[in-house]
């Protein structure tokens, strides 16, 4: 018997469902912060824990250590890398080259493409066919249609491929994203509580 949350893994989340986060502009950035975050605390490390700067007679006080969040923050970036990471190293070639049946024949690919993607992917290329229907003799559909359908049978089946290297780039996704939750959190807390002490 098979328990519930591995149906979730295996149904929702798929390598088109990673490849989306893994596309994020905010996820592809992250790999700056694992230098930035190092740099910064290596300099503020050697400047005293307090500096005085005095700007039209009013004195201000900095912090110069590095706050909580920003260990979370790199944190997060390393968890983003690695989750990025895993993408990169078990995504299946075909996820990572076609989203849709239109990109596909948009790029000159036809079936035998299709054909090299699940033999590439250990894919039962008898059962694609069938599961588009291209051995029921009265199937009269086009032979764009026939491609459209085998598409999608092959991208079902390399989406639910090696679900541990999915279940660990998700769990990698989402610790960043809980990590960064609480970057904005916490920041946002010291903002407000400035604002009411004004």
């Amino acid at each position: 018997m098979r328990q519930p949350g591995f149906r979730f893994l295996r149904e929702e989340i798929s390598w088109s469902r990673l490849k989306q986060v893994h596309q994020l502009k905010v996820v592809q950035t992250m790999y700056v912060w694992l230098f930035i975050v190092p740099v910064a605390a290596k300099s503020l490390h050697r400047i005293e824990e307090f500096v005085r700067i005095t700007i039209l007679g009013h004195t201000f006080e900095l912090v110069t250590t590095l706050p909580f969040s920003w260990h979370l923050f790199y944190g997060s970036a390393l968890c983003f890398v690695l989750g990025n990471l895993f993408f990169f190293m078990y995504c299946p070639q075909f996820i990572r080259d076609h989203a849709t049946p239109t990109e596909f024949k948009d790029a000159g690919k036809g079936v035998q493409h299709l054909y090299e993607y699940a033999l590439a992917a250990n894919l039962d290329w008898d059962r694609i066919r069938r599961d588009a229907n291209l051995f029921n003799p009265e199937n009269e559909d086009t032979p764009e249609e026939k491609l459209n359908r085998m598409f999608w049978s092959v991208q079902k089946m390399v989406n639910q491929h090696l679900p541990s290297a999915r279940l660990a780039a998700v769990t990698l996704y989402g610790l960043a994203a809980l990590l960064i939750a609480w970057v904005i959190l916490e920041n946002t807390q010291v903002v407000l509580q400035f604002a009411m002490r004004q």
